[in-house]
């Protein structure tokens, strides 16, 4: 599926004032430098049409500016559910997260956070060691 949606939305329509400012879109547009883009000419008549009902006319000198998309891929990322590896390093942030927050506030009364990150760590070097 969304693969799908990708390689339909190829092309990009944004407006653009004269002085290289964009539409923002909606029935009253400001301008501001990035302004929105719209993915198909449908829905860029859409725009204008409400527009010309609701709203002030575009300047004169507005233009529309289409894009051409090229998708490429940049990274890609496995999804499992539990991985080992994915787990170990979650166990490893959270228990720096506990070491700095008893190493910082040592006077207060958290033993039990101490016990657990002394737990934790000895399974973790068990796991390791499997």
């Amino acid at each position: 599926m969304a693969d799908k949606i990708l390689t339909d939305v190829t092309h990009m329509y944004k407006i653009q004032r004269l002085d290289g400012l964009f539409s923002t879109g909606g029935a009253h547009p400001k301008w501001v430098k990035k302004g929105r883009g719209w993915s198909t000419r449908a829905d860029l008549s859409a725009h204008l049409r409400i527009v010309a009902k609701y709203g002030e006319p575009y300047p004169v000198g507005t233009k529309i500016v289409e894009y051409e998309l090229e998708w490429q891929e940049v990274d890609s990322y496995l999804v499992i559910d539990h991985d080992p590896l994915v787990d170990n390093m979650h166990k490893t942030k959270c228990l720096r997260a506990i070491e700095v927050l008893t190493s910082n506030y040592p006077d207060c009364r958290y033993t039990m956070l101490r016990e657990a990150v002394d737990l934790a760590k000895d399974v973790l070097k068990k796991e390791a060691k499997a």
